[in-house]
Formats: structure tokens, sequence, C-alpha cells
């Protein structure tokens, strides 16, 4: 479960006029993050309208694969941003919305009622299925498991970064995808070609989904965490989720660099139990040098994503930054100085807490008006407030009167 609550600054203000026409007002227009240039994986952006739910429910009524569904709905909606997820969570409305309380074999045995089938049925409790077949199981571990238990080779394996990827059959993998999506074997090659070409756009979504998320979406196990405070919104949720878990083992083994092996550093290139559980005793932030460039890829430009070998250098950067600065006005120097202080000294900061805790929740309450601000009386002057402290050295106007 993640929020995408980032205590943003922007708001604007939306009421109706007596026209039936809404006028809108911006309150505050500052934002404290960026704009994103994709909207792939923006839960708001990537809703399905009214048209398009009626569209796919008569698809899969028909026996439409959510993949072709999903291909008919970008083919026909050019400006549809959705992903292949949105398909099969709609299906699953579907079928939610149609059984109601009923589980699966209720709703099965309630169809074929309604279609006037002959139905028999037996109920039994649950039992174990090979309780009957002990030497099944005898089968299985003499002839299975005993003689591949010794070709684990989990100590080849984890000297080499592999990342995750486990597959020693990529080329086959990525075939029985394509066939998975080409459902006529007999097509000609411009139908071939378009297979692969939904397959290929349909994985591209997927992915830049993803790097959507990564971006947008805040996990609340990471929130308010100053172990994560440098890695969200740079490091993908796959990253993150191996570095929590990674932490959590840390807090059993501490430091010990026997114990925890550093195995994830070797082969996904992310820090270990031992060096997480010393940044924890710090009270210091896991920094992206740590990080290797696989899971700092939040898209699919080379921008934010370089060699560990190249040469950066921010030299004429700097000779820009110094002669623009001679020539500014006071006041544009000290907002220059600011914000190169932000970059040199991140640790530190300018942002102070709010003397009273925040409610983010609920409509403020109302105060109630007191008898005193409902009264027509007008208020003393100030000569009446002299002459009531100094009641023996009277004005003229108060001895007239």
């Amino acid at each position: 479960m993640g929020t995408r609550k980032c205590e943003c600054p922007f708001k604007i203000r939306c009421y109706m006029l007596a026209s039936t026409k809404w006028r809108c007002s911006v309150v505050c227009g500052l934002h404290n993050h960026d704009l994103c240039a994709e909207l792939q994986g923006h839960p708001v952006a990537c809703q399905l309208n009214p048209v398009e739910k009626a569209s796919i429910k008569d698809m899969f009524l028909n026996f439409v694969q959510p993949k072709n569904v999903f291909a008919t709905l970008k083919r026909t909606e050019s400006d549809n941003i959705s992903n292949i997820r949105k398909m099969y969570n709609q299906r699953y409305h579907n079928k939610k919305e149609s059984r109601g309380d009923r589980s699966e074999m209720q709703h099965l045995l309630k169809m074929l009622d309604d279609n006037k089938y002959v139905v028999r049925y037996k109920y039994c409790d649950d039992e174990k299925i090979c309780e009957k077949y002990p030497d099944l199981l005898k089968y299985v571990e003499s002839t299975i498991l005993d003689k591949v238990k010794e070709k684990f080779v989990c100590a080849w394996t984890d000297k080499v970064r592999y990342l995750g990827n486990t597959t020693t059959n990529r080329v086959e993998s990525a075939h029985a995808t394509l066939k998975n999506w080409s459902c006529d074997r007999k097509g000609d090659l411009c139908k071939a070609w378009d297979t692969i070409n939904h397959m290929i756009l349909n994985q591209h979504n997927e992915i830049q989904t993803l790097f959507g998320r990564s971006i947008m979406v805040l996990e609340h196990r990471f929130k308010n965490n100053i172990l994560y405070s440098k890695l969200i919104g740079n490091v993908s949720r796959a990253g993150l989720n191996y570095i929590f878990h990674e932490a959590n083992r840390g807090e059993i083994i501490g430091g010990d660099t026997a114990k925890c092996g550093c195995t994830i550093t070797i082969t996904y290139g992310l820090p270990c139990a031992c060096a997480i559980a010393k940044k924890v005793r710090l009270g210091e932030p896991i920094t992206m040098n740590k990080i290797t460039p696989h899971w700092k890829r939040l898209s699919f430009d080379d921008n934010g994503c370089v060699e560990e070998d190249s040469n950066i250098s921010i030299i004429s950067e700097l000779e820009v930054i110094q002669e623009r600065f001679s020539k500014v006005d006071d006041y544009t120097k000290l907002y220059i100085k600011e914000q190169l202080r932000r970059i040199g000294f991140s640790e530190t900061t300018d942002m102070k807490p709010s003397s009273q805790p925040v409610k983010t929740k609920g409509a403020p309450k109302k105060v109630r008006s007191t008898p005193n601000d409902n009264s027509t009386t007008r208020s003393p002057s100030y000569c009446e407030h002299v002459d009531k402290l100094f009641p023996d050295s009277l004005t003229p106007k108060s001895q007239k009167s």
C-alpha cells in the first residue's frame, strides 16, 4: 500500500455559479515536486470513462481475451493511456457485479438452475489429497527430490550479478509470450507483425506504468524514514522492496559481516543487511552511489542513467553561474547562494516544524459566536478608557456630561 500525499501546497477552489457554470480560482499555485512528463501509471489519468467500460463489458461477454480488449481500446481511443491491468480489473468488477455475494460454485449452480439443467452434486469435508496414497509421496521423493537436490548451485550463482533474473532460457520465454498473443497460427506476415507490435506496446506500457508508480506513489513503510529519504522517487519500487527486507534482516544480525554474507551486494547491486544496520545506527540515509544503475532507471531515455566510469564535469556550469552571480543584484545573489547551499549541504534544511500539529483530515470546526460578538453596543473611546483609569483627572467633555 502507498500514498500520493506529498504535502504539496498547491490548492484550487471551484464552485458552481447560478448559471450552472463552474468557476475556478487558484488559491496557491506553488508545487513542491516536479511535473511528471508521462501520465502512465497515474491513477486519475488512467481511469476508464463509462463508454469505455460499457464497450469493455460487451467484449468480455463475447469471450474476447483481455489483451485483445486492450488492443481494441488503444486502436479506437488514441488518447487513452490506461494499461492492461485496467482490463483485468474491469473484468473482475464485471464478474463481481453479476455474481454478487455468491461463491464461484454457488454462482455456477445458479446458472445451471436458471438454464433448466439437471444438477447432481455431493458435499464433502476437506480431506488431504495424498492421504490415501503414501506410496506416491515416496515415489516423488526417491525419483525427483533426492536426485535433484544435489544440483542446486546457489554457491555459484551468488557470485554473479544476475539482478533477479533466474531464467535460463530467455528466448523461449519471449517466444512463449508471443505465442500467447498470437491466436491464429496461419496468419500472414502483416497479421504476425500486428500481433508483435501489440505485444511490444503492451510491454512498453506496463514498464512505463511501473516507472510512473515508482516516481509518484510513496509507500507507507518508507514515509518519514530517514533511511530511504534519498531513494524515494529515484529508485524503483522493486529495488526499495529488496532494501526493505534487507533492513529487516539487519535488525536481527546487526553489523556482523559473517552472518550477513553480503550476497545481495554481489547479485543485485544493493546495500546488504550489515551495511544498512550501520546506517541505521548512525542515523544516516542510504546514498544513491550505493545503488547500481539498473534500479535507478525510471525512464526509457538515458537521462539520469550513466555508466559508472563516465567522467562528468560541472566546470563549465560553475563558470556560467559565477559570471551571472557577479552581474545580478543582491537579492538574486542571496537566492542563488541559498540554492547552492541546499545542494552542497543536503543534510541540513531551513524548514521548521509547525508549532501545532497540522490536521489533514476532516473539515475545520466552526467557532461559535459569543453574545459579545453579536452586541450592537459601540466600543468605548480612548477618552473613556482614560477616565476609567484616572477618575480624579476628568476631561472637560466628561465633566460637562
